[in-house]
């Protein structure tokens, strides 16, 4: 059995047809994914057996769908889902390389088994505390720019995580999904923006936990589509782009 899986969050059904009718994710991973629909959009038309249904499942949090894919890694952690070693997150509004999965596996073999992989680094100062002073009040912590300074030193990873695709060991997936969850069922999860909070959550964790992330580069482009409106801004150049790309997948 392959050490690793990939889990595609997605919140439409008519985009797993269409991912499914041109094999976009079967041309990398083969039969080695699992598409992961969140959010409350129909899916009686979703006769694959690759699918899993958040909604559906014992322990859900599809009522707070501002938090995005974070609701799909909390299904798979809680519902105990997680069967391999290591799991690939992705959004579905992505493309990947056709050496992607080469690439990453080459990547963390290299590695520390337990390192963090992320494949879009944000410069250290753009934005990242716009997000996320909110979030430390709550969770009580303190210090944090003075802790991500010393984690910086240590591990000389100055940029930050720009998007929740990335890989973990199921281990250190569990835990992170835990961690977060402090904030569920608080008064933050009415702040409009939490979507960027969850993303930039990851590099906050793995600074407090001292654990050193990686970026693997040049195998993944993000659209950053911003389907369930909790972003600041909106990108219309990345929807036109996503939809142009979806044109020239379905003529392919």
């Amino acid at each position: 059995m392959r050490k690793s899986h990939a889990y595609i969050f997605v919140h439409d059904q008519d985009i797993i047809h269409k991912y499914e009718d041109t094999r976009k994710f079967w041309k990398i991973f083969g039969s080695d994914f699992t598409y992961v629909f969140v959010g409350m959009k129909p899916t009686d038309a979703l006769n694959i057996q690759n699918v899993i249904i958040c909604r559906d499942l014992e322990c859900n949090i599809e009522r707070y769908n501002k938090l995005v894919s974070y609701t799909g890694w909390y299904a798979l952690v809680k519902n105990h889902l997680l069967t391999h070693e290591y799991n690939i997150m992705l959004e579905y509004d992505v493309i990947l390389s056709q050496k992607f999965d080469q690439v990453v596996t080459q990547f963390v073999k290299q590695s520390r088994s337990k390192d963090v992989f992320s494949f879009i680094p944000v410069p250290k100062d753009f934005r990242f505390y716009e997000y996320m002073n909110e979030f430390f009040s709550y969770m009580g912590i303190e210090g944090f720019p003075v802790r991500r300074e010393q984690y910086i030193e240590r591990h000389k990873r100055e940029k930050w995580m720009g998007s929740s695709n990335s890989i973990w060991t199921r281990e250190r997936l569990i835990d992170f999904v835990d961690w977060f969850s402090t904030v569920l069922d608080t008064e933050f999860m009415t702040y409009p923006y939490i979507g960027h909070t969850v993303e930039r959550a990851i590099t906050a964790y793995c600074v407090l936990n001292d654990i050193k992330y990686n970026f693997i580069t040049g195998v993944l482009r993000h659209f950053y589509l911003d389907s369930h409106e909790t972003q600041a801004e909106h990108n219309n150049g990345n929807q036109k782009q996503y939809k142009d790309y979806i044109k020239e997948l379905s003529s392919k």
